[in-house]
């Protein structure tokens, strides 16, 4: 598979999806001031359009969405040799409207070789934006030790590779190593679960998402 990013759709059940949505509210939600560099005010988006809310899952939570990643990574050919491969499982709320879609903070997840995969629970707008460069071009480390100013005059010469609309019960795939950011809602909130699956001892990179 030669893709640079793998989108489904159906991705689970109809009876799982509803048994799903239903327990969605149910999270522990935490108010972020920056839903990609949390609270850490160097890192808050200049136009303070990302707030909303990061999910932590109690275990028993984490056993109900397991099944979930255990199929998105089926589906995608994505070997998993155990449950510590998953480095995260982060439900996201969204809920700083923006009427021109405000795209917010350009990054990449963390620096160790991973699979990124967004689960759109719910239809609504706000879309996710693959871009074409890569930590091959910028660097994770280097991109960090840039201040605020300097990311935003180098992001701003990036060029979209995809624009990928949510929808219900579809996934985003794609390496960890790509650059890519949310944009804001304008039609009500955003909910996406954020999943890592990294890349150890014999798990190869199956997928040719460079």
């Amino acid at each position: 598979m030669k893709d640079k990013f793998l989108i489904l759709d159906d991705v689970i059940s109809k009876t799982y999806l509803t048994y799903f949505n239903d327990r969605i509210f149910d999270f522990d939600w935490k108010f972020s001031s920056n839903l990609t560099y949390g609270d850490h005010h160097s890192y808050k988006n200049s136009s303070d359009l990302e707030f909303g809310f990061n999910a932590k899952l109690t275990k028993e939570q984490k056993h109900f969405i397991l099944p979930l990643v255990y199929q998105i990574c089926d589906l995608s050919d994505i070997k998993l040799e155990d449950n510590n491969q998953i480095s995260r499982i982060t439900p996201r709320l969204q809920t700083m409207l923006s009427k021109d879609n405000q795209i917010n903070d350009i990054h990449v997840d963390h620096e160790i070789n991973h699979y990124v995969i967004i689960f759109y629970p719910h239809n609504i707008d706000g879309q996710t934006i693959l871009y074409n460069e890569t930590t091959s071009d910028l660097s994770y480390s280097k991109f960090n030790r840039m201040s605020l100013e300097e990311r935003e005059r180098v992001t701003k010469n990036f060029s979209i590779l995809k624009r990928v609309d949510p929808k219900e019960n579809r996934a985003l795939v794609f390496n960890g190593n790509r650059y890519h950011s949310s944009s804001s809602p304008s039609k009500g909130p955003r909910c996406i679960i954020n999943m890592n699956i990294d890349i150890v001892n014999s798990v190869q990179k199956n997928l040719n998402y460079q």
